[in-house]
């Protein structure tokens, strides 16, 4: 007799007696010849793949748990932990009432007790899900399809940003993600593979992990339809003989639907309890075609989330080219068809039924999809799998270097995702931390803080542990526009400044009740965006604002408008605080553009200390809709940046055209004279307080320190628009730097060294310049001031392509007050 692997005879025995010893030690001694190489092979190959499975799971945890906590807790994360705090039973039924399945915050609730309730101790829950969906990659990839196609699954799924970027949310989409991904190879192994072992256990474990996939998301329903298509298609393509096919067809299908009947009975229970609110789902998007659907999934999918739409074509042609080939190449001998099928459903079948459910309530989302990517990562690998020579001796090197160069592809494809997720922040979580710190930072006694959507205040809450009282309002969904009113009239009696914090308004408040009461009665002075939510300080009518005109005029705008009038709440304003202004309009002809308001607070050199440009009315009254003859009342606050050197300074108001951004021209005599109308001048104090960094328009720190002064941080972008920046600039370009100064002690004068030099180091350009053009000398600073300093200035007109850095130095009159240029920012030229 002989078997595969052994190359021995197997020895003599002679009729009824035991074997000679000789010939036992010859048979001992052959078997251990024979079967040592190959348990020492094995031995190994099992320990290369520990160690190259355990460093693909290091890069997917550095990917995901790196900047962890870079981000805020947007609005949906600040819900999970604050249901997670609370006891089971109460999860259960807030849970309920909030639609989503309880499993995660249950799970969320125990690690939170473990770990803390921090931004990073939050998510790492999700990170960890997500490293450990790496390796059920790898081992589906490599069941599945083969050792090749299970590597280059988990090396993609590694570096996959659209896993990434789920992976670092305190959300439920990694778990619901790591169930489905779960439940389709339980399903494989227990319906679909041929030749499987204890398929009865994998039966009973799909069973479970389908019923906690329910638990954790409604969405996990379309992974099991994505089964029964791959059970289906099974059916159809299988090779075996009919008669076969009948014989097992009842036995598989009893099981399968069996088995789906026992996840219903199990579900039954919390679809009994939430069925009255299912009903109420909104929806959470526009109404989207199949087409449409198809053009913002597919390069979601290759390159995720954190991508522009249409940016990366190729590489996202590269990354769905192999799912393609992965779909399309033929089976090797042994391989059933089975694999594929479920790897290409479970890829598409949640993009068909987001599509259907959309068809009456719209709710398309990228995090809806997360759920599908192991099934399109499945389908790369085996494309780059395939690549692979497998043991074929013709042009295997070609093959080999193909292979090589597909799965560099997937990864060089997902770096400007994972980029974007870390540095980039248009596609930064909404930021309810920024939103809190600055809130703390100006904050007064008298203050008041306005929530329009009441689910915010738990994330509000959770950064946000000062004294200015918190209300959601308002509290009903729709608004009673009466009751609203009435309680918004309660609410800002007697307050000085009103921080508004809005967020899907369409939803809380869409007839802008809220906000359109505020913009009507009160001064908006800051109306700015951190993500998706808004931030609007509005400071309510001191005592001296009424309806009349304190300063009579009769300015000619562009022959459109008439400036009638203004009133000014006071000449002097403190540093970091509002100016009240009202201007007075007339239509004096058919406005036929939309025109905006600029409101600006100058310094004799033209630099901007207050700013606010915005349609009238708060754009509740559109210039193109004024009739010829109307008079209009518009309110505008002015916010006096922190920090702001004290001194006299100007304002000038205005119109442009939304169209081309001209200004109207002031006419007189039948010519224009002007673009600006310069009301009066105000006066700028100290404040008794200097204001803590949060509240500076400050986009970056540094620590150039000398004995007497600091410079906290510097902002720096285009002329006008400093605080927002641009990712590169153009030889020639006008731009904008501020300087945050703060005095450690009293100084004396200094003078500085403003250096732009090149990646050699070489010089480009230098200015000495005394801090604030020396309208505020730095002698006259007071210990633990803070002063904000703006340069304008032009980039050299010769300046090349590359990186280029600010070096900032002083030197002082009193002793030990010079500190040499040092690296103060930045920035690119292209």
């Amino acid at each position: 007799m002989s078997s595969p692997g052994w190359s021995f005879s197997p020895p003599r025995w002679r009729q009824g007696g035991s074997p000679p010893a000789a010939c036992v030690r010859q048979g001992v001694e052959q078997l251990e010849e024979n079967t040592a190489p190959r348990a020492s092979s094995s031995r190994r190959s099992w320990w290369l793949t520990g160690l190259g499975l355990l460093a693909i799971l290091g890069l997917a945890a550095g990917l995901r748990f790196y900047r962890l906590g870079g981000q805020s807790l947007w609005n949906d994360e600040g819900t999970s932990v604050a249901l997670a705090g609370r006891s089971l039973p109460v999860i259960t039924l807030d849970a309920a009432a909030d639609i989503h399945p309880p499993l995660y915050h249950y799970l969320l609730h125990f690690w939170l007790a473990l770990f803390g309730n921090g931004e990073v101790a939050a998510r790492s829950l999700s990170a960890l899900l997500g490293v450990a969906l790496v390796g059920l990659t790898f081992f589906m990839g490599r069941r599945m399809f083969g050792t090749a196609a299970g590597w280059a699954a988990a090396i993609a799924s590694a570096v996959y940003s659209y896993q990434v970027y789920y992976s670092q949310e305190a959300r439920m989409y990694m778990l619901l993600t790591f169930l489905g991904a779960a439940s389709s190879y339980l399903f494989y192994l227990g319906w679909l593979a041929p030749h499987a072992r204890r398929r009865g256990w994998a039966m009973a474990g799909w069973v479970l992990v389908t019923t906690l996939a329910a638990y954790t998301h409604y969405l996990a329903a379309t992974v099991v339809v994505a089964q029964d298509a791959a059970w289906l298609g099974g059916l159809v393509l299988s090779s075996r003989r009919v008669g076969e096919r009948k014989q097992s067809l009842l036995g598989s299908a009893l099981t399968w639907f069996g088995a789906q009947a026992l996840v219903l009975a199990f579900y039954l229970p919390w679809l009994w309890l939430t069925w009255a609110q299912l009903h109420r789902w909104p929806a959470v998007s526009e109404p989207y075609g199949l087409m449409t659907m198809l053009k913002e999934a597919l390069p979601l999918f290759a390159l995720g989330p954190t991508v522009a739409a249409g940016s990366g074509r190729l590489l996202a042609a590269a990354v769905l080219g192999l799912a393609g080939l992965g779909i399309l190449w033929p089976s090797r001998p042994g391989e059933d068809t089975g694999g594929r099928l479920l790897a290409l459903f479970h890829w598409l079948m949640p993009v068909a039924v987001l599509y259907v459910l959309s068809r009456s309530r719209p709710v398309y989302h990228p995090k809806f999809l997360v759920q599908a990517t192991p099934g399109l990562l499945l389908l790369v690998g085996r494309g780059v799998g395939r690549l692979a020579p497998a043991g074929e001796p013709r042009l295997g090197w070609l093959r080999s270097a193909a292979a090589v160069g597909a799965a560099a592809a997937v990864v060089v494809a997902n770096l400007p995702g994972l980029s974007n997720n870390y540095f980039d922040p248009h596609y930064a979580r909404d930021d309810y931390r920024g939103i809190a710190q600055y809130i703390s930072a100006l904050g007064k006694p008298g203050d008041i803080v306005l929530i329009n959507a009441p689910s915010q205040i738990e994330t509000v809450a959770y950064y946000y542990h000062g004294p200015l009282p918190m209300v959601p309002i308002p509290l009903k969904r729709p608004p009673d526009r009466q009751e609203t009113v009435a309680q918004l009239e309660q609410l800002t009696a007697g307050v000085r400044r009103v921080f508004g914090i809005f967020w899907a308004s369409e939803e809380a408040d869409p007839q802008r009740i809220v906000e359109g009461w505020l913009d009507e009665h009160g001064y908006k002075a800051l109306d700015a965006w951190y993500g998706h939510v808004r931030l609007v300080i509005y400071a309510m009518p001191s005592q001296t604002m009424g309806t009349e005109i304190q300063h009579p005029l009769s300015v000619n705008l562009g022959g459109q408008v008439r400036l009638r009038g203004y009133t000014l709440d006071s000449p002097v304003v403190e540093a970091g605080d509002i100016l009240q202004l009202n201007l007075f309009w007339e239509a004096t002809n058919v406005i036929q553009r939309r025109y905006k308001v600029f409101t600006h607070v100058i310094d004799e050199s033209g630099h901007l200390v207050g700013q606010r440009d915005a349609e009238p009315g708060g754009g509740r009254n559109l210039t193109n809709t004024w009739r010829e003859g109307q008079q209009v009342l518009d309110r505008y606050g002015l916010p006096i940046q922190p920090g702001t050197p004290p001194g006299e300074y100007l304002i000038e108001v205005g119109m442009y055209s939304l169209d081309d951004g001209l200004r109207l021209p002031i006419v007189q005599g039948g010519r224009a004279v002007d673009d600006r109308i310069i009301l009066q001048k105000v006066r700028v104090v100290r404040p008794q307080i200097p204001p803590p960094p949060a509240a500076l328009d400050m986009q970056r720190a540094c620590a150039i320190r000398g004995a007497e002064l600091q410079v906290l941080g510097c902002s720096f972008g285009p002329l006008g628009s400093a605080f927002e920046g641009a990712a590169s600039y153009s030889p020639g370009q006008a731009v904008e730097l501020v300087l945050f100064w703060k005095a450690l002690d009293t100084p004396g004068d200094v003078q500085t060294t403003l250096r732009l030099v090149d990646s050699t180091g070489q010089v480009r350009w230098e200015q000495r310049r005394l801090p604030v053009d020396g309208r505020y000398p730095a002698r006259e600073w007071q210990a633990g001031e803070v002063v904000r300093d703006s340069v304008h200035l032009r980039l050299p007109a010769g300046l090349k392509p590359g990186r280029y850095r600010f070096l900032l130095g002083w030197e002082g009159t009193q002793p030990g007050e010079s500190v040499s240029p040092s690296e103060l920012l930045s920035f690119s030229v292209q």
